[in-house]
């Protein structure tokens, strides 16, 4: 789906598109096959180390990889490694926290700062702490 947008993109091009945009969208699809790529690597291979599958599993979601493939990983990190999956899910929250705290339509003011709060909390309670 993605390659044929940029396939359609690049023939509009020569009609006033800009070309350094479609390369940059080359990139980024690219960047993110690579990190979906990585993601399903360390779910289907048994001797992924558990901060790699983490890793693996916070960059996907954070790429926005899709749900249900996010979801299986999260399942198969906290069958093999659930103290790594805790890390991952709070991780995530203050991750995504982060990024919706200059989101002014997702949520008040009040309500963004107590998300990335609530996050900040929950990874200090980790231990070790986040």
């Amino acid at each position: 789906c993605s390659s044929d947008l940029i396939k359609a993109a690049k023939a509009q091009v020569s009609k006033g598109l800009n070309k350094e945009l479609v390369v940059k969208a080359e990139q980024c699809l690219k960047e993110y096959d690579a990190t979906v790529q990585t993601l399903e690597e360390a779910m289907s291979d048994v001797t992924t180390p558990g901060d790699d599958f983490k890793t693996a599993l916070v960059e996907a979601r954070l790429a926005g990889a899709p749900m249900s493939l996010i979801n299986s990983a999260f399942e198969k990190l906290d069958l093999k490694y659930p103290e790594q999956a805790a890390y991952a899910k709070v991780e995530l929250e203050l991750l995504v926290a982060k990024q919706e705290a200059d989101d002014i339509q997702e949520l008040s003011a009040e309500g963004r700062f107590l998300r990335l709060q609530d996050a900040a909390d929950a990874a200090k309670q980790l231990n070790p702490p986040l």
